[in-house]
C-alpha cells in the first residue's frame, strides 16, 4: 500500500519537513495545568481529553467524477541535478547550501512544484512559517493536485490553530479531485482536527468504497472513533491497519496515547511511542509526547535529547520550547528554562501553559537571575498573578495556581521571619561579643590588683586552724 505521506523519488523524509536529522537530578513534579503539552498529528490541542464533544456538520462528502487529474509537470533534466544537491545537503543539515541549489533549479524550471515545496520546508525548518506558507502555495499553484505542498500547508495551519483554513484548503481540493485518495484522507484529517468526527469517518469511509483495503482510510476512521471515546473500536481497527502494514507510525502514536488515557500504562506507552519514532525518524509529534513521558518519570536528560531533535526540525512550535523548558527546569538549568519558557510564550501568547510554568520555575529555582529567595518568590508570584489574570472568568477554583500563590505566601514570610531571626541572632551575638570583650579587659584589670594586694598577706595563718 501507500505510505501515509506520499514520497517524491527523492525526498528523505515522510511528513511536512523533509529533511531530517540519562540520568536526572531531583524530581520535580509539576501541576497539572503548569506540565508538558501532548499534541498528536494534524492536531492542534493538547491530544485530550479524548471523547470531546463531535462538531460535525453533516456536509455532503465529496463524490462523482470531479475535475480531471492536472498533467503532472516533469522537472527539466537540467535542474535536476541542482535539486538533489539541495535534497542532500538539506539532509545533512546545511540549509544555506540546500536554498541555493534550490533556488538555482528553479531559475533554470520555474515550474517544478517539488522545488517550490522544498523551498518551503527550508522556510519552516527555519521557524519561516509565512515564507513556507506562500512556497506551499506557489507549488500548488504550479501542481493543484500536489500532495506533500497540500499536507504540509493543511499541517501548517493545522499547528497555527488556523483550522478552519486547513479545512477550508482540504474540502475545496477534495471537491475538485473526490476520486484522489490521498486528497481525500488528508481532508479527513483536517476535519478530525476540526472535532467533526462523524464527517471525517464519512469521508474516510468514502475513500474505502473506492480502496475497501485501504488502511490510510482505515487509519482516520480509527482515529475519529479514538477520539469519541471509542477506544475499543479504534484499536481494533488499529490492529487492521497493522495487518496490512506493519510500519504505519502514527498506529503507534496513538495506540499509545490510547493506553495512556484508558488504562495509565507509562510504560507500554512507551515502548509504542519509540516504535513510531523507529517507523518515522522525523515523527515531530512522537518526539514531543515521549520526551513529556520521560519528564514526568524525571528522565530529564533524554527528554532533552528528544525535544532538542524536534526543534532542528520544527523551530517555530510553541508547545515544544514548553516542553523544553519544562525538562531543562527538571534537570536544575534554571536559565535555559527561562529562555525557553519564554520562547514559548513570545511565539504563542494564549499558552499560558509558558505562563504557569515560569511562575513554577522561579518558584523552584535557587540562583536565578542573580535573585534572592524572596525576590524569585516574588517573580514567582507575579508570573501567577498574570496567569490567573488572562484565565479571568475561565480560572476554575481547583486550579493548583491558588495552591502555588498561598505556598509562595508562606514562603515569603517564613524567609522574611528566617531573615529576621538571622539578624536578631547576629546583633544578639554581636551584644554578647561586646560584653565578653568588656568582662575580658574588666577582668584583666581587676585581676592585677588583687595579685598585688595577696602579696602583703603571704604567709597569712588561719586563726581558727585546729579546729575541731
Amino acid at each position: 500500500m501507500k505510505r501515509f505521506f506520499v514520497f517524491l523519488v527523492v525526498l528523505l523524509a515522510s511528513s511536512a519537513l523533509v529533511f531530517g536529522c540519562g540520568g536526572s537530578k531531583k524530581k520535580d513534579k509539576t501541576a497539572k495545568p503548569g506540565g508538558p503539552v501532548m499534541d498528536d498529528p494534524y492536531g492542534v490541542g493538547t491530544g485530550g481529553p479524548v471523547g470531546a464533544g463531535d462538531q460535525s456538520t453533516g456536509d455532503a462528502v465529496p463524490t462523482g467524477p470531479g475535475e480531471a487529474a492536472p498533467e503532472q509537470h516533469i522537472m527539466a533534466e537540467n535542474a535536476k541535478g541542482y535539486y538533489n544537491e539541495g535534497v542532500k545537503a538539506g539532509a545533512n543539515g546545511n540549509l544555506d547550501q540546500a536554498e541555493q541549489a534550490f533556488k538555482q533549479a528553479f531559475q533554470i524550471d520555474g515550474k517544478s512544484h517539488q522545488v517550490a515545496y522544498n523551498l518551503g520546508v527550508l522556510s519552516e525548518r527555519r521557524g519561516n512559517d509565512d515564507g513556507a506558507r506562500g512556497y506551499y502555495r506557489q507549488a500548488i499553484s504550479l501542481q493543484p493536485d500536489y500532495l506533500p505542498a497540500l499536507a504540509a500547508l493543511a499541517k501548517l495551519e493545522m499547528r497555527l490553530k488556523n483550522v478552519t483554513a486547513a479545512i477550508g484548503l482540504m474540502k475545496g481540493k477534495a471537491t475538485a479531485y473526490p476520486k484522489n485518495i490521498g486528497i481525500m484522507n488528508r481532508y479527513a484529517d483536517t476535519l478530525i482536527a476540526g472535532k467533526r468526527y462523524t464527517d471525517a469517518i464519512a469521508v474516510a469511509k468514502q475513500v474505502l468504497r473506492i480502496d475497501e483495503r485501504n488502511a490510510e482510510a482505515m487509519f482516520r476512521v480509527a482515529k475519529a472513533n479514538m477520539r469519541m471515546g471509542r477506544y475499543e473500536l479504534a484499536e481494533s481497527i488499529f490492529d487492521q491497519v497493522l495487518a496490512i502494514d506493519p510500519d504505519v507510525a502514527e498506529v503507534y502514536f496513538l495506540k499509545a496515547q490510547i493506553k495512556l488515557e484508558k488504562d495509565g500504562n507509562k510504560v507500554e506507552a512507551i515502548a509504542d511511542l519509540e516504535t513510531a519514532l523507529q517507523k518515522n525518524p522525523y515523527y515531530i509529534e512522537a518526539m514531543n509526547n515521549l520526551a513529556i513521558q520521560y519528564i514526568l518519570s524525571g528522565n530529564y536528560d533524554i527528554a532533552i535529547e528528544k525535544l532538542e531533535k524536534a526543534l532542528v526540525l520544527s523551530p517555530s512550535w510553541p508547545v515544544l520550547y514548553l516542553n523544553y523548558g519544562n525538562a531543562l527546569r527538571g534537570a536544575g538549568r534554571w536559565k535555559e528554562a527561562r529562555v525557553n519558557l519564554e520562547k514559548a510564550r513570545s511565539l504563542d501568547s494564549s499558552l499560558l501553559s509558558a505562563l504557569f510554568n515560569l511562575g513554577v520555575l522561579y518558584f523552584v529555582a535557587t540562583d536565578l537571575d542573580n535573585l534572592d529567595r524572596i525576590g524569585s518568590l516574588g517573580v514567582s508570584r507575579r508570573h501567577f498573578s498574570d496567569y490567573k489574570n488572562e484565565k479571568g472568568s475561565s480560572l476554575k477554583k481547583k486550579d493548583p495556581v491558588h495552591k502555588y500563590v498561598k505556598e509562595i505566601d508562606i514562603s515569603i514570610e517564613r524567609e522574611e521571619t528566617r531573615i529576621q531571626q538571622k539578624k536578631e541572632m547576629a546583633q544578639r551575638e554581636a551584644e554578647l561579643a561586646k560584653e565578653r570583650e568588656a568582662a575580658e579587659a574588666a577582668k584583666a584589670a581587676g585581676g592585677g590588683a588583687v595579685d598585688a594586694g595577696s602579696g602583703g598577706d603571704k604567709g597569712w595563718e588561719d586563726e581558727d586552724e585546729g579546729w575541731e
